[in-house]
């Protein structure tokens, strides 16, 4: 099979906020790009949409498409993106997610397409509507797809055990290039120079349930406990819930109400940066004592690869992304339990042993670099399909 030019199309119905992410589909775009092989990428946003090139290596592009769509509960469709006019400008149709109602559309549409997932979980779907679906679709879809990708191997057990076959374990990529040779912001500066001095623990991520943020308190508060002079550093916004709207609450409301439990020592030790760049990151990483990530479900967390690339040591909960990246003790620490003490001693150990710290940190880095950049993922792609 020859491959010339590849449509990624992001089937979930919500606007990509760029700059903001680590954009996976750029850094495989790029990645294929830099084989000689054009890709465009399909995200759908409901107004003001654009089409811009991403990036361009030896006359080969990666083309960013926003294209309006039509919004069915959490299903997005996209008439433009399904005509036969515009698909048959394509070798290859990747389509992203097993749940979305496009990937059967796009299946049916174009025999040479596949599929890329995350979930490991029935993710925006209640038990009945999952059931649902997977009564319409999951016959038909395995069928029509040959190949499915999946970032973790708890997304192929649970793939698998909807009946689909013929199931790929490839991972996610980090894109390097995007982070070199990237000047310090203003911003950014100020937020180093308080913690000059400081020993932080920090959080990216989402402030929700999910996220587990009020669990990540409770572990900060027994940190404390030892070293009192620990700060921890949350990046990211919180959840906003439709009562905290009609009463135009502010965004850190949230974070408000679940502070109200602790004493006013971690209070006062908490950090809070609603938005950041995501380039910046790299300079928050790289000073973290520890990376925390207590997340209830996570499906790969792209923090992850930008914690272990830029040397933050981690203590990550039994998810997606870490069961893949993560030899316990080697790379990092998983733990499966969620229970405060448990995790407060992880965080003790990366303070209280440099060597092991600095042998995770290093083993960490290599991993990523190795096995986690977009080019290890795409060659993988091409050569399970043949191409």
């Amino acid at each position: 099979m020859q491959i010339k030019r590849v449509l990624f199309v992001r089937t979930p119905p919500y606007d990509y906020r760029f700059g903001k992410y680590n954009v996976q589909q750029i850094g495989m775009g790029k990645a294929f790009c830099d084989i000689g092989i054009d890709f465009d990428f399909v995200t759908f946003k409901k107004k003001n949409c654009s089409t811009w090139t991403a990036y361009e290596k030896n006359g080969h592009k990666c083309t960013v498409i926003e294209t309006p769509r039509f919004k069915l509960f959490r299903w997005g469709i996209s008439k433009k993106v399904l005509n036969k006019n515009f698909l048959n400008q394509y070798d290859l149709i990747i389509s992203q997610e097993y749940y979305q109602i496009m990937t059967y559309l796009l299946s049916k549409k174009f025999p040479n397409t596949i599929m890329y997932s995350g979930p490991y979980w029935n993710l925006f779907h209640t038990k009945i509507s999952s059931t649902l679906f997977d009564l319409i679709f999951t016959k038909k879809i395995n069928n029509r797809i040959k190949y499915k990708f999946v970032k973790s191997s708890l997304a192929k057990e649970f793939l698998e055990k909807k009946g689909y076959s013929n199931v790929f374990d490839i991972g996610v990529g980090l894109e390097f290039e995007g982070y070199k040779n990237v000047s310090m912001y203003k911003e950014t500066k100020e937020i180093m120079n308080i913690l000059a001095n400081a020993r932080y623990l920090l959080y990216v991520g989402r402030i929700d349930k999910n996220k587990n943020t009020d669990f990540l308190l409770d572990v900060f508060e027994k940190v404390l406990v030892k070293y009192p002079d620990t700060k921890l550093v949350v990046v990211g916004k919180c959840e906003q819930s439709i009562v905290n709207r009609i009463l135009h609450k502010t965004n850190d409301a949230y974070l408000k109400h679940m502070l109200r439990k602790h004493s006013k020592l971690l209070i006062n030790n908490i950090i809070h940066i609603e938005s950041i760049d995501n380039s910046q990151l790299q300079f928050l990483y790289s000073k973290a004592s520890a990376f925390l990530l207590p997340s209830i479900f996570e499906i790969f967390g792209m923090v992850l690869l930008e914690a272990m690339y830029f040397g933050a040591p981690v203590v990550s909960s039994f998810n997606g992304g870490a069961t893949s990246l993560i030899k316990n003790n080697e790379y990092g620490q998983i733990i499966k339990e969620f229970d405060p003490d448990v995790w407060a001693n992880s965080v003790f150990k990366y303070f209280e042993d440099d060597k092991y710290t600095s042998i995770v940190k290093m083993n960490a880095k290599n991993n990523i670099l190795n096995n986690y950049n977009w080019g290890s993922i795409v060659a993988k792609i091409l050569d399970i399909i043949g191409a």
